[in-house]
Protein backbone atom coordinates (compact mmCIF):
# COMPACT_ATOMS: atom_id res chain seq x y z
CA UNK A 1 0.00 0.00 0.00
CA UNK A 2 2.68 2.44 0.71
CA UNK A 3 4.42 2.17 -2.71
CA UNK A 4 0.83 3.24 -4.38
CA UNK A 5 0.46 5.70 -2.48
CA UNK A 6 3.99 7.04 -3.16
CA UNK A 7 3.05 6.86 -7.15
CA UNK A 8 -0.23 8.48 -6.31
CA UNK A 9 1.45 11.43 -4.87
CA UNK A 10 1.52 15.14 -7.13
CA UNK A 11 4.68 14.08 -9.07
CA UNK A 12 5.61 15.75 -12.33
CA UNK A 13 5.67 13.00 -14.85
CA UNK A 14 3.07 12.98 -17.13
CA UNK A 15 -0.20 11.64 -16.41
CA UNK A 16 -0.92 10.04 -19.49
CA UNK A 17 2.40 8.24 -18.99
CA UNK A 18 1.65 6.91 -15.47
CA UNK A 19 -1.73 4.44 -15.09
CA UNK A 20 -1.67 5.34 -11.71
CA UNK A 21 -5.26 7.52 -12.20
CA UNK A 22 -6.76 4.90 -13.82
CA UNK A 23 -10.14 3.42 -12.54
CA UNK A 24 -8.51 -0.02 -12.00
CA UNK A 25 -6.21 1.38 -9.39
CA UNK A 26 -8.84 2.46 -7.37
CA UNK A 27 -10.29 -0.52 -7.73
CA UNK A 28 -7.38 -2.65 -6.45
CA UNK A 29 -7.80 0.10 -3.37
CA UNK A 30 -11.27 -0.93 -2.29
CA UNK A 31 -10.52 -4.51 -2.79
CA UNK A 32 -7.72 -4.20 -0.21
CA UNK A 33 -9.62 -2.35 2.26
CA UNK A 34 -12.50 -4.90 2.31
CA UNK A 35 -13.16 -7.43 5.11
CA UNK A 36 -15.15 -10.53 4.26
CA UNK A 37 -16.92 -11.75 7.44
CA UNK A 38 -16.53 -15.09 8.46
CA UNK A 39 -20.27 -15.74 8.59
CA UNK A 40 -20.08 -15.16 4.98
CA UNK A 41 -16.83 -17.43 4.24
CA UNK A 42 -18.26 -20.07 6.28
CA UNK A 43 -21.72 -19.93 4.59
CA UNK A 44 -19.78 -20.21 0.91
CA UNK A 45 -17.99 -22.97 2.22
CA UNK A 46 -20.84 -24.74 3.33
CA UNK A 47 -22.15 -24.27 -0.26
CA UNK A 48 -19.47 -25.30 -2.15
CA UNK A 49 -19.09 -28.57 -0.46
CA UNK A 50 -22.31 -30.48 -1.74
CA UNK A 51 -20.91 -29.10 -5.23
CA UNK A 52 -17.65 -30.24 -5.06
CA UNK A 53 -19.28 -33.99 -3.70
CA UNK A 54 -22.00 -34.34 -6.73
CA UNK A 55 -18.75 -33.02 -9.25
CA UNK A 56 -16.96 -35.77 -8.22
CA UNK A 57 -19.50 -38.64 -7.90
CA UNK A 58 -20.92 -37.64 -11.12
CA UNK A 59 -17.78 -37.86 -12.77
CA UNK A 60 -16.49 -40.84 -11.32
CA UNK A 61 -16.43 -44.86 -12.28
CA UNK A 62 -15.74 -47.96 -10.59
CA UNK A 63 -14.07 -50.65 -12.52
CA UNK A 64 -13.72 -54.08 -11.42
CA UNK A 65 -10.32 -55.65 -11.87
CA UNK A 66 -10.01 -59.36 -11.29
CA UNK A 67 -6.73 -60.46 -10.06
CA UNK A 68 -5.77 -64.34 -10.78
CA UNK A 69 -4.91 -66.21 -7.84
CA UNK A 70 -3.40 -69.16 -9.72
CA UNK A 71 -1.44 -67.59 -12.02
CA UNK A 72 -0.55 -69.81 -15.47
CA UNK A 73 3.48 -69.90 -15.76
CA UNK A 74 4.90 -71.69 -18.52
CA UNK A 75 1.70 -72.22 -20.46
CA UNK A 76 1.75 -73.95 -23.38
CA UNK A 77 -0.34 -73.19 -26.73
CA UNK A 78 -2.44 -76.19 -27.89
CA UNK A 79 -0.72 -77.65 -30.27
CA UNK A 80 3.13 -77.38 -29.05
CA UNK A 81 4.78 -78.43 -25.45
CA UNK A 82 5.72 -76.09 -23.30
CA UNK A 83 9.64 -75.26 -22.84
CA UNK A 84 9.39 -77.05 -19.39
CA UNK A 85 8.27 -80.54 -21.11
CA UNK A 86 10.69 -79.85 -24.36
CA UNK A 87 13.36 -79.57 -21.44
CA UNK A 88 12.54 -82.56 -19.79
CA UNK A 89 12.10 -84.30 -22.96
CA UNK A 90 15.88 -83.07 -24.08
CA UNK A 91 17.17 -84.23 -20.67
CA UNK A 92 16.00 -87.74 -20.91
CA UNK A 93 17.46 -88.10 -24.41
CA UNK A 94 20.72 -87.07 -23.16
CA UNK A 95 20.93 -89.01 -20.06
CA UNK A 96 20.29 -92.37 -22.41
CA UNK A 97 23.46 -94.46 -23.48
CA UNK A 98 23.08 -94.79 -27.16
CA UNK A 99 24.99 -98.76 -26.95
CA UNK A 100 23.15 -99.95 -23.68
CA UNK A 101 20.47 -97.53 -23.10
CA UNK A 102 18.29 -98.69 -19.46
CA UNK A 103 14.64 -97.45 -19.84
CA UNK A 104 12.22 -97.04 -17.36
CA UNK A 105 8.39 -98.18 -18.60
CA UNK A 106 6.72 -95.14 -16.98
CA UNK A 107 9.68 -92.85 -18.13
CA UNK A 108 9.50 -93.45 -21.39
CA UNK A 109 5.99 -93.58 -21.55
CA UNK A 110 5.53 -89.81 -19.97
CA UNK A 111 8.93 -88.96 -23.18
CA UNK A 112 6.87 -90.22 -25.73
CA UNK A 113 3.81 -88.47 -24.74
CA UNK A 114 5.55 -85.20 -24.95
CA UNK A 115 6.88 -86.00 -27.88
CA UNK A 116 3.12 -86.52 -29.02
CA UNK A 117 2.56 -82.92 -27.97
CA UNK A 118 5.34 -80.99 -29.87
CA UNK A 119 5.10 -79.27 -32.89
CA UNK A 120 6.54 -79.97 -36.07
CA UNK A 121 9.01 -77.47 -35.48
CA UNK A 122 9.71 -78.97 -32.14
CA UNK A 123 10.31 -82.39 -33.14
CA UNK A 124 12.29 -81.56 -36.24
CA UNK A 125 15.14 -79.87 -33.13
CA UNK A 126 15.02 -83.15 -31.26
CA UNK A 127 16.67 -86.83 -31.43
CA UNK A 128 13.14 -88.87 -31.45
CA UNK A 129 12.80 -91.25 -28.54
CA UNK A 130 14.18 -95.12 -29.10
CA UNK A 131 11.66 -97.20 -30.27
CA UNK A 132 10.62 -100.40 -27.24
CA UNK A 133 8.85 -103.11 -28.15
CA UNK A 134 5.61 -103.35 -26.72
CA UNK A 135 4.49 -106.52 -25.18
CA UNK A 136 0.15 -106.72 -25.60
CA UNK A 137 -0.94 -109.34 -22.82
CA UNK A 138 -4.27 -108.78 -24.63
CA UNK A 139 -2.81 -110.94 -27.73
CA UNK A 140 -2.06 -113.82 -25.30
CA UNK A 141 -2.90 -117.35 -26.39
CA UNK A 142 -4.51 -119.35 -23.81
CA UNK A 143 -1.78 -122.25 -22.84
CA UNK A 144 -3.65 -125.52 -20.60
CA UNK A 145 -1.69 -127.53 -18.82
CA UNK A 146 -1.65 -131.74 -19.23
CA UNK A 147 -3.08 -133.66 -16.42
CA UNK A 148 0.65 -134.66 -15.77
CA UNK A 149 1.79 -130.97 -15.15
CA UNK A 150 -1.08 -130.38 -13.15
CA UNK A 151 -0.24 -133.41 -10.58
CA UNK A 152 3.76 -132.24 -10.78
CA UNK A 153 3.19 -128.74 -9.62
CA UNK A 154 1.71 -130.20 -6.08
CA UNK A 155 5.29 -131.29 -5.18
CA UNK A 156 6.03 -128.31 -2.72
CA UNK A 157 9.94 -128.73 -2.52
CA UNK A 158 10.08 -128.16 -6.10
CA UNK A 159 7.15 -125.85 -7.63
CA UNK A 160 6.25 -122.10 -6.13
CA UNK A 161 2.21 -121.87 -7.06
CA UNK A 162 0.53 -118.65 -7.64
CA UNK A 163 -3.45 -118.96 -8.63
CA UNK A 164 -4.69 -115.66 -9.86
CA UNK A 165 -2.08 -113.69 -8.74
CA UNK A 166 -1.90 -115.16 -5.10
CA UNK A 167 0.64 -117.77 -3.66
CA UNK A 168 -1.08 -120.41 -2.68
CA UNK A 169 -0.09 -123.72 -1.00
CA UNK A 170 0.66 -126.54 -3.15
CA UNK A 171 -2.07 -128.50 -1.51
CA UNK A 172 -4.85 -126.12 -1.74
CA UNK A 173 -4.65 -127.85 -5.73
CA UNK A 174 -6.39 -130.38 -4.64
CA UNK A 175 -8.98 -128.59 -4.67
CA UNK A 176 -9.06 -127.54 -8.16
CA UNK A 177 -9.56 -129.54 -11.10
CA UNK A 178 -7.10 -129.57 -14.57
CA UNK A 179 -10.20 -128.22 -16.37
CA UNK A 180 -9.81 -124.96 -13.81
CA UNK A 181 -6.71 -124.05 -15.34
CA UNK A 182 -7.20 -121.92 -18.19
CA UNK A 183 -4.00 -120.65 -18.40
CA UNK A 184 -0.47 -121.23 -16.95
CA UNK A 185 3.26 -120.08 -17.13
CA UNK A 186 6.26 -120.71 -15.30
CA UNK A 187 10.02 -120.08 -14.94
CA UNK A 188 12.88 -121.67 -13.84
CA UNK A 189 14.57 -119.98 -10.84
CA UNK A 190 18.56 -119.74 -10.34
CA UNK A 191 20.27 -120.67 -7.04
CA UNK A 192 21.47 -117.39 -6.95
CA UNK A 193 18.25 -115.63 -7.16
CA UNK A 194 16.47 -118.00 -4.22
CA UNK A 195 15.17 -116.60 -1.64
CA UNK A 196 14.00 -117.62 2.28
CA UNK A 197 10.35 -117.79 1.55
CA UNK A 198 10.37 -119.44 -2.18
CA UNK A 199 13.36 -121.92 -2.31
CA UNK A 200 12.06 -124.33 -5.06
CA UNK A 201 13.69 -124.36 -8.16
CA UNK A 202 10.41 -123.45 -10.32
CA UNK A 203 7.74 -120.74 -10.29
CA UNK A 204 4.78 -121.31 -11.84
CA UNK A 205 1.52 -118.92 -12.22
CA UNK A 206 -1.53 -120.43 -12.80
CA UNK A 207 -5.10 -118.65 -14.07
CA UNK A 208 -8.55 -119.32 -13.93
CA UNK A 209 -10.71 -118.14 -17.01
CA UNK A 210 -11.98 -114.98 -15.44
CA UNK A 211 -8.77 -113.92 -13.87
CA UNK A 212 -7.12 -115.14 -17.40
CA UNK A 213 -9.25 -112.63 -19.36
CA UNK A 214 -8.97 -109.48 -16.19
CA UNK A 215 -4.74 -110.35 -16.46
CA UNK A 216 -4.23 -110.82 -20.45
CA UNK A 217 -7.54 -110.10 -22.66
CA UNK A 218 -8.52 -106.75 -20.40
CA UNK A 219 -5.11 -105.83 -19.93
CA UNK A 220 -4.74 -102.99 -22.12
CA UNK A 221 -8.12 -102.13 -21.22
CA UNK A 222 -7.24 -102.04 -17.55
CA UNK A 223 -4.84 -99.86 -18.23
CA UNK A 224 -6.48 -97.47 -20.06
CA UNK A 225 -9.45 -97.15 -17.11
CA UNK A 226 -6.49 -96.71 -14.35
CA UNK A 227 -5.22 -93.83 -16.57
CA UNK A 228 -8.30 -92.21 -17.13
CA UNK A 229 -9.41 -92.48 -13.70
CA UNK A 230 -6.23 -90.83 -12.82
CA UNK A 231 -6.66 -88.37 -15.57
CA UNK A 232 -10.43 -87.28 -14.24
CA UNK A 233 -9.24 -87.48 -10.67
CA UNK A 234 -6.29 -84.73 -11.27
CA UNK A 235 -8.88 -82.47 -13.36
CA UNK A 236 -11.26 -81.79 -10.37
CA UNK A 237 -8.70 -80.78 -8.21
CA UNK A 238 -6.73 -78.88 -10.61
CA UNK A 239 -7.57 -75.13 -10.33
CA UNK A 240 -6.15 -73.80 -13.86
CA UNK A 241 -8.01 -74.83 -16.92
CA UNK A 242 -7.45 -77.86 -17.93
CA UNK A 243 -6.38 -76.79 -21.59
CA UNK A 244 -3.42 -75.13 -19.63
CA UNK A 245 -1.91 -77.32 -17.63
CA UNK A 246 0.53 -79.21 -18.39
CA UNK A 247 0.76 -82.52 -16.09
CA UNK A 248 -3.09 -83.20 -17.46
CA UNK A 249 -1.92 -82.95 -21.08
CA UNK A 250 0.72 -85.43 -20.79
CA UNK A 251 -1.85 -87.52 -19.18
CA UNK A 252 -4.05 -86.84 -21.84
CA UNK A 253 -1.44 -87.73 -24.40
CA UNK A 254 -1.23 -91.21 -22.67
CA UNK A 255 -4.67 -92.16 -22.77
CA UNK A 256 -5.68 -90.58 -26.41
CA UNK A 257 -2.74 -93.12 -27.58
CA UNK A 258 -4.16 -96.40 -25.89
CA UNK A 259 -7.31 -95.47 -27.32
CA UNK A 260 -5.98 -95.05 -30.43
CA UNK A 261 -4.60 -98.83 -30.64
CA UNK A 262 -7.86 -99.96 -29.81
CA UNK A 263 -9.71 -102.02 -32.37
CA UNK A 264 -13.61 -101.15 -33.18
CA UNK A 265 -14.37 -104.45 -31.94
CA UNK A 266 -12.66 -104.26 -28.28
CA UNK A 267 -14.66 -100.89 -28.16
CA UNK A 268 -17.86 -102.22 -28.52
CA UNK A 269 -16.91 -105.45 -26.40
CA UNK A 270 -15.56 -103.73 -23.54
CA UNK A 271 -17.58 -100.53 -23.47
CA UNK A 272 -14.56 -98.29 -24.20
CA UNK A 273 -15.35 -94.30 -23.42
CA UNK A 274 -13.18 -92.16 -25.27
CA UNK A 275 -12.15 -88.64 -23.18
CA UNK A 276 -13.96 -86.68 -24.88
CA UNK A 277 -17.26 -88.36 -24.04
CA UNK A 278 -16.08 -89.20 -20.82
CA UNK A 279 -15.64 -84.79 -20.09
CA UNK A 280 -19.49 -84.49 -21.40
CA UNK A 281 -20.69 -87.26 -19.17
CA UNK A 282 -18.97 -85.37 -16.26
CA UNK A 283 -20.53 -81.84 -17.10
CA UNK A 284 -24.39 -82.90 -16.85
CA UNK A 285 -25.47 -82.04 -13.74
CA UNK A 286 -28.57 -80.76 -12.56
CA UNK A 287 -28.66 -76.02 -12.75
CA UNK A 288 -29.33 -74.03 -10.27
CA UNK A 289 -33.06 -73.59 -11.41
CA UNK A 290 -33.36 -77.10 -11.49
CA UNK A 291 -31.77 -78.02 -7.82
CA UNK A 292 -34.47 -75.28 -6.70
CA UNK A 293 -37.30 -76.74 -8.25
CA UNK A 294 -36.81 -80.06 -7.13
CA UNK A 295 -36.17 -78.74 -3.03
CA UNK A 296 -39.52 -77.25 -3.39
CA UNK A 297 -40.73 -80.25 -4.98
CA UNK A 298 -39.05 -82.99 -2.31
CA UNK A 299 -40.45 -80.48 0.74
CA UNK A 300 -43.53 -80.39 -0.32
CA UNK A 301 -43.66 -84.25 -0.33
CA UNK A 302 -41.12 -84.75 2.56
CA UNK A 303 -43.89 -82.51 4.81
CA UNK A 304 -46.92 -84.08 4.09
CA UNK A 305 -48.86 -86.27 6.87
CA UNK A 306 -47.64 -89.76 7.53
CA UNK A 307 -51.27 -90.81 7.42
CA UNK A 308 -52.46 -89.65 3.95
CA UNK A 309 -50.46 -89.04 1.15
CA UNK A 310 -51.36 -87.12 -1.68
CA UNK A 311 -48.98 -88.22 -5.20
CA UNK A 312 -48.95 -86.14 -8.63
CA UNK A 313 -47.05 -88.69 -10.91
CA UNK A 314 -45.89 -85.71 -12.53
CA UNK A 315 -43.94 -84.50 -9.83
CA UNK A 316 -42.70 -87.98 -8.22
CA UNK A 317 -41.70 -88.83 -12.50
CA UNK A 318 -40.01 -85.01 -12.18
CA UNK A 319 -38.65 -85.26 -8.81
CA UNK A 320 -37.03 -88.86 -10.03
CA UNK A 321 -35.65 -87.12 -13.14
CA UNK A 322 -34.08 -84.10 -11.28
CA UNK A 323 -32.41 -86.30 -8.78
CA UNK A 324 -30.67 -88.29 -11.01
CA UNK A 325 -29.21 -85.29 -13.28
CA UNK A 326 -27.59 -84.10 -9.44
CA UNK A 327 -23.96 -85.00 -9.06
CA UNK A 328 -23.25 -86.53 -5.66
CA UNK A 329 -22.36 -83.21 -3.97
CA UNK A 330 -25.63 -81.76 -5.34
CA UNK A 331 -26.73 -84.65 -3.80
CA UNK A 332 -25.90 -83.96 -0.64
CA UNK A 333 -26.31 -80.26 -0.07
CA UNK A 334 -30.22 -80.54 -1.45
CA UNK A 335 -33.38 -81.65 0.23
CA UNK A 336 -33.27 -86.02 0.84
CA UNK A 337 -35.43 -88.00 -1.65
CA UNK A 338 -38.97 -88.28 -0.84
CA UNK A 339 -40.09 -91.99 0.10
CA UNK A 340 -42.26 -92.58 -2.35
CA UNK A 341 -44.71 -96.20 -1.44
CA UNK A 342 -44.78 -98.80 -4.05
CA UNK A 343 -47.84 -98.95 -6.26
CA UNK A 344 -50.22 -101.43 -5.31
CA UNK A 345 -49.94 -105.14 -5.22
CA UNK A 346 -52.33 -107.04 -8.09
CA UNK A 347 -55.63 -108.35 -7.07
CA UNK A 348 -55.87 -112.24 -7.73
CA UNK A 349 -57.28 -111.47 -11.25
CA UNK A 350 -53.95 -109.98 -12.07
CA UNK A 351 -55.74 -106.22 -11.69
CA UNK A 352 -54.48 -103.63 -10.09
CA UNK A 353 -55.24 -103.31 -6.38
CA UNK A 354 -57.22 -100.08 -5.72
CA UNK A 355 -60.35 -98.02 -5.83
CA UNK A 356 -61.39 -95.20 -7.81
CA UNK A 357 -61.33 -92.15 -6.05
CA UNK A 358 -64.31 -90.68 -7.64
CA UNK A 359 -67.19 -93.31 -9.03
CA UNK A 360 -69.45 -90.84 -10.16
CA UNK A 361 -67.86 -88.88 -13.08
CA UNK A 362 -69.19 -85.46 -14.68
CA UNK A 363 -68.58 -85.21 -18.28
CA UNK A 364 -65.50 -83.64 -20.00
CA UNK A 365 -65.50 -79.89 -20.51
CA UNK A 366 -66.68 -78.99 -24.06
CA UNK A 367 -63.98 -77.76 -26.50
CA UNK A 368 -63.10 -74.27 -27.19
CA UNK A 369 -63.45 -72.61 -30.34
CA UNK A 370 -61.41 -72.46 -33.24
CA UNK A 371 -60.60 -68.53 -32.61
CA UNK A 372 -59.85 -69.08 -28.82
CA UNK A 373 -57.75 -67.00 -27.13
CA UNK A 374 -54.89 -67.90 -25.10
CA UNK A 375 -57.07 -67.53 -21.85
CA UNK A 376 -59.80 -69.60 -22.99
CA UNK A 377 -57.04 -72.54 -24.02
CA UNK A 378 -55.29 -72.29 -20.82
CA UNK A 379 -58.70 -72.34 -18.96
CA UNK A 380 -59.88 -75.78 -21.27
CA UNK A 381 -56.56 -77.26 -20.39
CA UNK A 382 -57.18 -77.04 -16.57
CA UNK A 383 -60.63 -78.09 -17.08
CA UNK A 384 -59.52 -81.40 -18.84
CA UNK A 385 -56.64 -81.88 -16.04
CA UNK A 386 -59.32 -82.01 -13.08
CA UNK A 387 -61.31 -84.13 -15.57
CA UNK A 388 -58.56 -86.41 -15.80
CA UNK A 389 -57.95 -86.29 -12.35
CA UNK A 390 -61.29 -87.23 -10.92
CA UNK A 391 -61.65 -89.81 -13.57
CA UNK A 392 -58.52 -91.63 -12.87
CA UNK A 393 -57.65 -90.96 -9.37
CA UNK A 394 -57.07 -93.68 -7.12
CA UNK A 395 -56.33 -94.29 -3.77
CA UNK A 396 -54.85 -97.40 -2.06
CA UNK A 397 -53.29 -98.22 1.35
CA UNK A 398 -49.88 -99.00 1.96
CA UNK A 399 -48.14 -100.06 5.00
CA UNK A 400 -44.17 -98.32 5.59
CA UNK A 401 -41.54 -99.78 7.19
CA UNK A 402 -42.93 -98.28 10.69
CA UNK A 403 -45.69 -100.81 10.95
CA UNK A 404 -48.19 -97.57 9.68
CA UNK A 405 -50.56 -97.90 7.60
CA UNK A 406 -51.03 -94.57 5.07
CA UNK A 407 -53.88 -93.82 3.13
CA UNK A 408 -51.94 -93.60 -0.40
CA UNK A 409 -54.36 -90.93 -3.39
CA UNK A 410 -52.32 -91.19 -6.82
CA UNK A 411 -53.03 -88.34 -9.29
CA UNK A 412 -52.21 -89.87 -12.67
CA UNK A 413 -50.73 -87.60 -15.41
CA UNK A 414 -52.81 -85.93 -18.11
CA UNK A 415 -50.83 -87.17 -21.10
CA UNK A 416 -53.15 -89.72 -21.39
CA UNK A 417 -55.93 -88.17 -22.44
CA UNK A 418 -56.31 -86.57 -26.19
CA UNK A 419 -58.43 -83.80 -25.94
CA UNK A 420 -61.47 -83.67 -28.13
CA UNK A 421 -60.12 -81.32 -31.55
CA UNK A 422 -61.88 -78.60 -31.79
CA UNK A 423 -64.84 -78.07 -33.81
CA UNK A 424 -63.81 -76.43 -37.65
CA UNK A 425 -64.09 -73.07 -38.85
CA UNK A 426 -67.83 -71.78 -39.85
CA UNK A 427 -67.45 -70.19 -43.41
CA UNK A 428 -69.20 -67.01 -43.40
CA UNK A 429 -72.48 -67.57 -45.98
CA UNK A 430 -72.52 -65.70 -49.09
CA UNK A 431 -75.71 -64.28 -50.03
CA UNK A 432 -76.13 -65.44 -54.47
CA UNK A 433 -77.42 -62.86 -56.22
Amino acid sequence: QQLLLTFSSNVTEPKLANAINYSSIKKRFTVMKAHTSKQKTWLLSFLLLPLIALTLYGFSGRKQIIKDLNPITNVQSADSASPSMMNEYKNYISKLDAKHPIINLNEHQRIVAIYDLMSSKQKSQVEKYPEIQNVDLSNTVAKKPTNKEFESWKNAEEFAVWIDGKHTKNSELNNYSVQDIYHYTGSTVHKNARSSQYPQPYQYHLYTQKDFEETFIKSKVNEYNQKLKAYLEATKKSNINKADDAELLIQKSQIDRIYKDFTADEIKTFNILKNSDINLQSQKKATLKEIAEYNKLAIHYNSQSQEKMVIRMKDMRRIRELYDKMTTEQKASAEPMPNFPPPPPPSKDGAMNATLVNKTISPPPPPPPANASDKQKKAYEKAMEEYKIQRESYTYKHTNDKGEVVDIIVIPENDGIVPPPPPPATKPKTSKK
